[in-house]
């Protein structure tokens, strides 16, 4: 048994030893930064700081040891004075924070504290010795209610204009129903800043709206079941910019289209909004209020002027329909991809007409392919840099679809269903990106290499050499057109310097009928992406389409054409040679045909002309 003794005493002086150790180096400092992990204890807690930090953080350990209340005054040390940013983070068994826990931090702008799970209370005196704190983020505190923020930041944090409170009261059944109290607390506060995404509250009351959200020019209320509706702003946030109302239970009900004809254009959400210039409506779903045969009808005025960016992602509308809508000259960008759109009327884009991005990927659209819309679909966009198609069932793309877009730098068709490719894109002169993969393609057609070629040669023929620097230029450009390393842009700012096409993951085929393409891929100055790894299929095996593989093929055809050259040459030699013969016996046959026949024994007179000289001593034997 003393045994046993000697040994866990022994344990737990080398575990409180290891503790020591690990404490001693707990916090790191980085220029203005000083980071502090693994706060396990009170006894952890740094009590002074380097003079020079300015940005804190300190998070909590992840075990039993934690400390559960958040004591007061813990940053007196003159040397918290300094801090501008505090974050608190992953203490998850602390319950409460005192009064006075603050106290110290003078000249604090921005306080984070998060991810405190256990989080219950908050004083009501416990920011009142930070004045000029502007940004305070409670966010990922599920046991934390909106009452207790309401009242631990009541007139206490006066300049206030940035407040996060995302995933709030989530460990609460019923939603909490915000009103007075949360009105009470942000009163005479000019917030600019509100994120109130996946908080569990059922709705807002209007006067809030009107009295409190007035200055907002951020607003997210994305993943909540508010039943919030557009008709309660009432022109009563004229400075918002940014709106997400992604993943909204009610967020269906916004009024995008006007059943109600006497109902007045002042409900919609381009009159209430007046400054919006970012919207988010993921996740729209059409619940019965949008149900019907023909899709959603918009109208004019739905959307503000000013708007420049709309993301209508993961919709499980399939039909859009628009009558005459106008035009938003600032927007820019439309993000409709993961849905299940399988109609869009072209209309529809030409309210858009202005925007350089198109994202459409990952939707139906290959249903309206046959259709006279899909041809005209991007009519209406003269200054389209960058579209996706990509993952939409297409089996085609109509030859003169992208006539309109002269400004495609970035074209993603990948995933779909593409066995052939007829488009034009001889037009497409700043054509950056070309994304085929993943498609059915056996082969690409002539006029598709040669019109990549000319694409290619315009471009380079920019880098006028008038310079040093513009000679360089060119033959950067050339050296790198065999590259095959630049990966997938994601924006028009990660768009390579030459044009790239990409062709992986099709099912290519090497014949002798399609050497065109074999040999182009080799010879090419189009960067292809992953070009020596392309493979295609040949004679029941996969011939890599290198030099080697290409010279391979070419061998193969220029071997076939002497057998076919061959078996064909014979044949008709031998013919020509049967018809000789046939030819030379027929005319000997004629020539026998024309002879009289004479009988045996018989004679035959014959008529002739004789000249002959008088003296001729022989003349009487005539």
């Amino acid at each position: 048994m003393w045994q046993f003794y000697i040994i866990t005493s022994t344990l737990i002086v080398l575990i409180v030893n290891v503790d020591s150790l690990n404490n001693d180096n707990i916090c790191v400092q980085s220029n203005e930064t000083s980071t502090c992990k693994g706060i396990r204890l009170m006894t952890d807690m740094p009590a002074a700081i380097s003079e020079s930090a300015r940005i804190v953080y300190l998070q909590g350990a992840i075990d039993s040891l934690s400390f559960k209340t958040f004591p007061n005054r813990i940053f007196e040390d003159p040397s918290w004075r300094n801090v501008f940013t505090l974050t608190l983070s992953d203490f998850k068994f602390v319950t409460q924070i005192e009064q006075h826990a603050f106290a110290g931090l003078e000249n604090l702008k921005s306080l984070s504290i998060l991810r405190f799970v256990s989080l219950r209370e908050i004083n009501s005196n416990a920011f009142d010795t930070t004045p000029i704190l502007k940004k305070l983020d409670l966010s990922f505190n599920p046991a934390l209610s909106f009452s207790e923020v309401a009242n631990a930041i009541t007139e206490k944090v006066p300049h206030l204009d940035h407040l996060s409170l995302v995933g709030l009261n989530k460990q609460s059944i019923v939603p909490y129903v915000i009103g007075s109290t949360f009105k009470a607390a942000l009163a005479n506060k000019r917030l600019t800043y509100l994120d109130m995404s996946n908080a569990n509250f059922a709705s807002l009351d209007k006067e809030i709206i009107m009295n409190v959200f007035m200055n907002l020019r951020f607003l997210n209320l994305s993943f909540t079941i508010m039943a919030w509706m557009p008709a309660h702003l009432d022109g009563s946030m004229p400075e918002l910019e940014t709106l997400d109302l992604s993943y909204c239970l009610y967020a269906p009900r916004l009024d995008l289209e006007n059943r109600n004809k006497k109902k007045s254009n002042k409900n919609k959400l381009g009159h209430n909004l007046s400054s919006l210039k970012y919207l988010y409506v993921n996740g729209l779903k059409q619940f019965d209020n949008f149900r019907s045969r023909n899709g959603i009808t918009l109208e004019p005025g739905w959307l503000n002027p000013s708007l420049e960016y709309f993301e209508l992602r993961e919709s499980d509308i399939r039909v859009i329909n628009v009558t005459i809508l106008g035009r938003l000259d600032k927007f820019r960008k439309l993000d409709m991809s993961n849905g299940e759109f399988e109609f869009i009327s072209p209309k529809f884009f030409s309210y858009f007409a202005p925007m350089k991005t198109l994202m459409l990927g990952g939707n139906r659209l290959g249903k309206m392919e046959h259709m006279m819309e899909f041809h005209e679909l991007l009519s209406h966009l003269h200054q389209l840099e960058w579209l996706n198609l990509d993952d939409n069932e297409l089996t085609f793309v109509p030859k003169r679809l992208f006539s309109s877009n002269r400004e495609i730098k970035f074209l993603d068709l990948h995933a779909n269903h593409l066995n052939n490719l007829k488009i034009d894109i001889m037009h497409l002169h700043n054509l950056k990106y070309l994304d085929l993969s993943e498609n059915r393609l056996r082969t690409l057609p002539v006029e598709i290499t040669a019109a990549l070629d000319v694409v290619l040669a315009k471009q380079s023929s920019y880098f006028v050499v008038t310079s040093a620097n513009n000679i360089s230029s060119l033959k950067q450009i050339r050296s790198e057109s065999h590259r095959s390393e630049i990966g997938r842009p994601v924006h028009l700012g990660d768009l390579p310097d030459i044009l790239t096409v990409d062709i992986t993951g099709n099912p290519l085929e090497c014949s002798c009928d399609n050497l065109y393409f074999v040999e182009w891929i080799s010879n090419t100055r189009v960067n292809l992406v992953n070009r020596s790894d392309l493979t295609c299929h040949f004679q029941e095996a996969e011939l890599t389409l290198n030099k080697e593989g290409v010279s391979r093929l070419q061998y193969h055809c220029s071997k076939l054409a002497v057998i076919i050259v061959t078996s064909i040459s014979v044949p008709v030699t031998l013919l020509i040679g049967l018809a000789i013969v046939c030819c030379l016996k027929r005319r000997c046959c004629r020539k026998q045909s024309r002879r009289p026949k004479l009988a045996k024994d018989s004679h035959a007179t014959y008529e002739a002309n004789i000249k002959y000289i008088r003296c001729d001593s022989k003349r009487d034997m005539l």
